[in-house]
């Protein structure tokens, strides 16, 4: 049953699924009159991110949700993960201080320098514009038991890296709140301030050389910024500039 709207978005709990992003496509026809939706768990079994890799969601310990929603304006389709990142990595900066908080390239909120946060946005065309839905993880009450062995090195939480930490219910309805000013922005093009905010967020993305693997290839140069429709701007190791929209970045040392 759906529960009360917040901040205009009409919501449903979840006690367990195996992922609210595949819940709320699998309900998606149905829910398109009512739409901004936001479908929430406690716990979920497959949770996923980009590339199908794994988004691990321990019993009540972090947020787990998606957002579909109509976005009319598909120019505006790239900037989506960006600027829900940017929201995400705003209000976190709340609790931890803006030092501790990076947005990395396209989806992930780093904090302290560990994945605190990702960003799973998948879209379809349609005739009134485009259908959205946008998963979000941010890991919450997480110790470092919690982690799985691979990602204990490079996974945090709120509670690790934080000390007191908000409810996951304080961090929904922020979330929810401010998602929909910025749905507002993406719907009137307001690019520029948004542009900014993502700037500020990456400039440590600066200060390294950068690793960044697109499908078979790498490539390996320096990050030089975000581009007017979303794609990242990177001068290669050959002298080229080239903007990408998808793929993975890693760090790596000068040269």
């Amino acid at each position: 049953m759906m529960k009360p709207q917040i901040a205009g978005t009409r919501c449903i709990h979840l006690a367990t699924c195996s992922s609210t992003q595949d819940y709320l496509h699998n309900h998606l026809d149905e829910w398109l009159k009512i739409l901004p939706v936001c479908v929430t768990a406690t716990h979920q079994s497959g949770g996923r991110g980009r590339e199908n890799r794994i988004w691990h969601s321990p019993p009540g310990l972090g947020l787990y949700l998606s957002w579909g929603f109509r976005l009319r304006q598909e120019k505006s389709l790239p900037w989506v993960p960006l600027a829900v990142g940017v929201v995400i990595a705003e209000i976190l900066e709340t609790y931890c201080g803006k030092k501790s908080v990076q947005l990395k390239w396209p989806n992930d909120v780093l904090l302290k320098g560990r994945k605190v946060a990702g960003i799973l946005s998948e879209s379809r065309l349609g005739p009134q514009g485009a259908i959205c839905i946008c998963g979000i993880g941010i890991n919450v009450n997480q110790v470092e038991t919690d982690f799985p062995p691979d990602l204990a090195q490079s996974a945090t939480s709120l509670r690790l890296s934080c000390g007191p930490t908000p409810s996951v219910e304080e961090l929904l309805n922020l979330l929810l709140k401010r998602l929909t000013d910025v749905l507002n922005n993406l719907e009137k093009q307001k690019i520029r301030g948004l542009r900014s905010r993502v700037r500020r967020l990456t400039k440590w993305m600066r200060l390294d050389s950068l690793v960044f693997q697109q499908g078979n290839d790498q490539h390996k140069g320096r990050f030089l910024g975000i581009a007017p429709d979303g794609g990242m701007i990177m001068l290669t190791g050959k002298g080229e500039k080239r903007v990408f929209y998808s793929g993975e970045i890693k760090m790596s040392g000068p040269g």
